[in-house]
């Protein structure tokens, strides 16, 4: 399949290519569509659309102090009170964001130990039933 003389001159300024390659009628396509192409208006860059944000850029909000609620929720959790802990981390996060300042890196480690002991308080309450369950069960006997 060949192509039309039209095809070959697009083809030729596509991949700027001379026109010392094209005869006859491509030639003067070649002419005629270099042309066009001088005399239209250069295209402009399109820049890429912006994605809209609904939240706002935080990094320029003011770097946040532990206040008493993640030191309390820090200390909650060092002792053992991880709900406690975790909740009150939670409030400072919350007053931090409602204040437009950032959270508390004391409050992160307070949440962060909560849920630590959490899970090990999950973990310890299973294993002390599974232990009383073995415990019990031992002294029946399966003979009768």
């Amino acid at each position: 399949m060949s192509m039309t003389p039209t095809q070959e001159a697009r083809y030729a300024l596509d991949y700027q290519l001379g026109p010392d390659d094209l005869r006859g009628e491509a030639r003067t396509e070649y002419d005629r569509l270099a042309a066009e192409r001088a005399s239209a208006p250069a295209a402009v860059p399109v820049q890429a659309p912006v994605p809209s944000r609904d939240r706002e850029d935080r990094s320029s909000w003011p770097h946040a102090v532990a206040d008493g609620l993640a030191v309390g929720s820090l200390i909650a959790s060092l002792f053992g009170f991880s709900i406690v802990g975790v909740i009150v981390g939670a409030i400072h996060v919350s007053n931090a964001h409602k204040e437009r300042k950032r959270g508390s890196a004391v409050a992160a480690w307070g949440i962060g130990l909560g849920i630590a002991g959490l899970v090990a308080e999950v973990i310890l309450v299973i294993v002390l039933i599974a232990a009383m369950a073995a415990v019990s069960h031992a002294g029946y006997s399966t003979s009768y």
